[in-house]
């Protein structure tokens, strides 16, 4: 459900002034008219000003996106505290509520426990604990308050159940293990989009990995293994339950197989591909034409394209991810960074643009590959620094996977996981052995044809049926606290 209007405030102050307002649709704003509504405060210049302004540095350093995923992370070491004497855990992004047992514990009790370890936070409603860090705490301040509340809580059961603990007395336990994310079976089956291969070569140079002479040599025998390699992948992906629809291909477009770079679909909304290099810019028209025909159908609702001029090449530079509920936005060297607004003003989601440096791992999906139960493989010298820091401070250190060079560089990490089944072109055995370990089965398919244009799996493909809402029964919001001023 998205309301008509939200009162916000608080936060746009910026801490320094007390700043509320209204944000509405422009069908419920354009009934005000000038001087038709005022009130003591209303308009006031300077709150104004500061609130802009704070809207701005929430934008700038992407602290949606960072509650989102920090969020997930609170949330799944909170869920990961087994039988303490909590009813339920709920949450989205950095707000969220521990419902406790009253039978075992009371609320107000541990909220002054933890008050004397030094963590503030809030009773509400007589059993919930409610949890408000600000969008800028760091990772290692988030995991010390999870650790004295599981602490507290700790002291409290064994209270309950031997009477001769005295709170506070236990040492502090090591930080507990975050719990791997469960593998979400896909509400839907699987939805994939590929384009025939009989057009592929390698005829011009776009990115470092294409060699149109050495081509030219073998030309008849790499488009063969083109085509069979195209062939078994699709029939690794059927196998695997899913369905592909196979978009015609067009004579002189031959980087038209890589589907990936078509558009990025999410909840049935397809946002069109706009190509930074000339050569590829004819696939423009074929790709929207194929997208008004599945519209036609009834397989997707809506079809946008960026503006113009700004260059997008579709999902290779855009992940959706399930487990932070955000999208993972690749630039610097075919899309611009200012996609990653126009991607969440489209699908109301948080995004994190990470900037590419490395000219061979061009888009995104080349050195990072999202696994369906949190686990974030990626490739570290494909990114700059603050992209490297800013995979470091939102995905668990656990589940942060490096690539290493010889997987890298046979473009194994660009690979596409289907629930527990991974798909890639390539795996070393240390690579085989991290997926296997982890509950995961490696389907490798060769793809060599296709790795001389520098893609591979995940190129040839574009999911279809990726959704953002929340999985049924998901409960985002901690608690109504509209209640609690009609009860006062």
């Amino acid at each position: 459900m998205r309301p008509d209007g939200l009162i916000v405030g608080k936060a746009l102050g910026g801490g320094l002034l007390p700043v509320s307002a209204l944000v509405g649709t422009a069908e419920l704003m354009d009934v005000f008219e000038p001087g038709s509504h005022g009130s003591t405060f209303g308009g006031n210049p300077l709150a104004a000003r500061v609130a802009l302004e704070a809207l701005r540095v929430i934008e700038d350093e992407g602290l949606v996106a960072r509650s989102a995923a920090l969020g997930a992370h609170l949330l799944a070491r909170l869920r990961g505290l087994g039988s303490l004497p909590g009813r339920e855990v709920r949450g989205r992004g950095l707000w969220v509520g521990v419902d406790l047992d009253p039978a075992r514990v009371s609320a107000r009790q541990v909220v002054r426990a933890l008050a004397g370890r030094g963590l503030l936070s809030k009773d509400t409603h007589e059993t919930v604990i409610r949890f408000a860090p600000p969008l800028t705490i760091e990772r290692s301040a988030l995991d010390w308050g999870i650790d004295v509340f599981a602490d507290v809580l700790h002291g409290f059961e064994a209270q309950r159940q031997h009477g001769a603990v005295r709170l506070g007395a236990a040492r502090r336990p090591a930080p507990a293990p975050v719990p791997r994310a469960a593998v979400q079976a896909p509400r839907e089956r699987t939805r994939l989009m590929m384009s025939a291969p009989d057009f592929f070569e390698v005829n011009y140079r776009i990115n470092p990995w294409m060699e149109p002479e050495r081509w030219r040599l073998s030309a008849p025998r790499l488009a063969a293994d083109a085509r069979s390699g195209w062939t078994r992948l699709k029939a690794a992906y059927e196998r695997l339950g899913a369905v592909v629809e196979v978009q015609a291909p067009a004579h002189g477009l031959p980087d038209m197989v890589f589907t990936a770079n078509a558009a990025m679909v999410l909840d049935r909304k397809v946002l069109l591909a706009q190509f930074a290099c000339a050569e590829r810019r004819g696939e423009e028209a074929q790709n929207r034409a194929f997208f008004e025909a599945l519209r036609a159908r009834g397989a997707v609702d809506e079809i946008v394209a960026p503006p113009r001029g700004l260059y997008f090449e579709g999902a290779g530079d855009a992940h959706w991810d399930a487990v932070r509920r955000l999208v993972w936005v690749g630039h610097g060297q075919r899309s611009r960074r200012e996609m990653q607004y126009e991607i969440s003003e489209i699908y109301a989601v948080p995004t994190v643009a990470l900037e590419l440096v490395d000219p061979r791992f061009y888009h995104l999906d080349t050195c990072l590959c999202l696994l369906a139960g949190g686990e974030v493989i990626y490739y570290p010298p494909a990114f700059s620094a603050s992209a490297r820091a800013q995979l470091h401070e939102l995905v668990d250190r656990d589940i942060l996977i490096k690539a290493g060079d010889d997987d890298a560089h046979h473009l194994a990490v660009n690979s596409v996981c289907l629930a527990r089944d991974v798909v890639l072109c390539h795996a070393s055995g240390a690579l085989r052995a991290i997926l296997t370990e982890r509950g995961y089965r490696p389907h490798v398919v060769p793809l060599d044809s296709f790795n001389r244009s520098g893609e591979a799996a995940n190129c040839l493909t574009i999911r279809l049926e990726l959704q953002t809402r929340p999985r049924a029964g998901e409960l985002l919001f901690v608690e109504d606290d509209a209640s609690e001023l009609r009860a006062a």
